[in-house]
């Protein structure tokens, strides 16, 4: 689960945050005045969204996203299938809320028959 933090308190204690990061492999929110500001994340999970984000040109999403299941498991040989499973669910989660808030991409109910 991502932790918050504000500004002062990751500056203050910006080390620690970075080993919670590395160990958890999970984000952390720093708050700026009113809303957050910025992220901390794992370099990898940077590379998996940049690879989605940027990704080659017309290619599949889902495509893309097994090719970085595939590659976070060749970097990463000591995660099991589940935690690789639970980082690209996770990532997948992140990329999403992020096309949402942009207004990228919108999500429409699912009429009931």
């Amino acid at each position: 689960m991502p932790k918050a933090v504000s500004a002062r308190e990751a500056q203050s204690t910006f080390d620690l945050l970075l080993g919670w990061v590395v160990e958890q492999q999970d984000v952390v929110i720093i708050a700026g005045e009113e809303e957050p500001a910025a992220v901390i994340m794992p370099f990898a999970r940077y590379e998996a969204m940049q690879l989605v984000l940027n990704g080659e040109a017309g290619e599949d999403p889902l495509i893309t996203m097994r090719r970085l299941r595939t590659q976070i498991g060749a970097r990463n040989p000591e995660l099991t299938d589940r935690d690789v499973e639970e980082i690209a669910e996770r990532f997948s989660r992140d990329v999403i809320e992020g096309l949402v808030e942009k207004d990228q991409v919108r999500f429409e109910p699912v009429p009931t028959s």
